[in-house]
């Protein structure tokens, strides 16, 4: 006789990369929906249960944090910088500014030891997100180089304008908007 449940545990096994692709391409293409659909589950009495649940989870594994660690962290910080400071940008935190951050975050295989553990200012704790310590320095480093690049190109390009003497009408136009800009803003 013929096993509709064993024949579905067959196929389902001899198709299930496919199976998982089609799911991945879907998820792919309807994802704004998908989110909505979460976020619309969330408010039911099993989707509060669940963020419950998740937070009471978090808070078991934030036990593992000593407190003789986090004020050691602190500390440290002091003696090293002379006042609290932010690891990241090395620039003082004002009281009640500052959060303890994780160097390689925990959802990346970070743990609550000392040395993963570093002060921030709120807002660069924010900026760096889930990233490890070493990739939030390069693309800082990466935006602090553009923003140098462009000072550099602007005073370069005024110096260009400056040292031209031709009166071509495109330039009196140009001379203008930059007269005009300037003595709006100076």
């Amino acid at each position: 006789m013929f096993d509709r449940k064993e024949y579905r545990k067959k196929w389902y096994a001899e198709n299930k990369e496919k199976i998982a692709e089609k799911a991945k391409q879907y998820r792919k293409e309807h994802k704004p929906q998908i989110r909505t659909q979460i976020k619309e589950w969330l408010k039911t009495d099993k989707g509060r249960a669940l963020i419950k649940k998740q937070s009471a989870i978090r808070r078991t594994n934030a036990k593992d944090f000593e407190k003789n660690t986090i004020q050691r962290v602190y500390e440290d910080n002091i003696k090293r910088y002379g006042t609290l400071t932010c690891y990241l940008c090395e620039k003082p935190i004002l009281f009640g500014n500052d959060q303890l951050d994780h160097k390689t975050p925990i959802s990346r295989g970070g743990t609550h030891e000392y040395c993963n553990l570093g002060v921030v200012h709120a807002a660069c704790n924010k900026r760096k997100y889930v990233k490890t310590e070493q990739e939030y320095r390069v693309l800082w480093n990466l935006r602090r180089y553009k923003e140098i690049l462009q000072i550099a190109l602007k005073k370069y390009r005024d110096q260009i304008y400056d040292n031209i003497n031709t009166e071509h009408p495109l330039l009196k136009y140009i001379r203008s908007k930059r007269s005009i800009r300037e003595a709006k803003n100076g």
